[in-house]
């Protein structure tokens, strides 16, 4: 059946979603931790980006290790998706862009999370303290930006812009992200350039610029912890899906 879809993709035909639910679950039955599993699943989101299938896809990648940005970076994508129905999944995002210096990030996660009522409950009390945390250091983050930009104007490394647009783009304030990390990365000197590259891709993706968004997510390199999986990264099919 793979070489069937794979015969009718190289002639530009879209694969019967029946046929790929097919070989999703022969490869569940042969190993529901393999890769063909994984694989299948992002047939399924390429062509057919539904909740199901982006829920499985992104469950699968969050069972593997990985290292925090990365976490992040799925967490990002189940949030886009509406995949992001676990509370614990909410904290440990949340957690993890306060980790990134993004507390704008995790007050958004938060205050959606007790906007749909997946938080809250048992862990009230701790969910509104991780809130209130969040909301305090992104009020000093957001006062900070202007000297941050201030800096990073005359600094001859461009890691100073590269993490100045990060926090213009957890604020959605996509333009000035856009300008930021695209400086950045033309000055050089960047920590982790790849990672840069995500994240102009999003603020691409959330502008609403598909086009420039993929072109992005196609800059980072095939040997990048960013894309472990052929055809998968970790945007590019929320780009094609989109």
């Amino acid at each position: 059946m793979q070489a069937v879809v794979s015969e009718g993709e190289k002639n530009g035909k879209k694969p019967d979603e029946n046929a790929l639910q097919l070989i999703l679950r022969c490869n569940y039955e042969l190993d529901k931790e393999g890769p063909g599993v994984r694989d299948a699943l992002e047939q399924l989101v390429h062509y057919y980006p539904k909740p199901e299938y982006w829920k499985g896809l992104l469950s699968t990648l969050l069972r593997g290790q990985h290292p925090d940005k990365q976490t992040l970076g799925i967490y990002r994508l189940m949030l886009d998706t509406d995949t992001l129905e676990q509370p614990n999944d909410y904290v440990e995002m949340a957690q993890l862009a306060i980790q990134a210096g993004l507390p704008g990030e995790a007050q958004k996660i938060m205050e959606k999370g007790f906007a749909n009522k997946v938080l809250g409950g048992a862990d009230k009390d701790r969910h509104e303290r991780l809130l209130t945390m969040a909301k305090n250091q992104a009020t000093a983050d957001r006062a900070a930006l202007p000297k941050l930009e201030k800096e990073a104007s005359t600094s001859s490394s461009g890691q100073a812009d590269v993490a100045l647009g990060l926090g213009y783009l957890s604020y959605d304030q996509y333009d000035q992200a856009i300008d930021a990390i695209q400086r950045g990365l033309k000055k050089g000197k960047v920590t982790d350039v790849d990672d840069a590259q995500i994240n102009l891709g999003i603020a691409y993706l959330r502008k609403g610029d598909r086009d420039q968004a993929r072109a992005a997510f196609k800059a980072v390199k095939a040997d990048s912890p960013w894309a472990p999986w052929p055809g998968c990264g970790f945007c590019e099919p929320a780009a094609r899906s989109e």
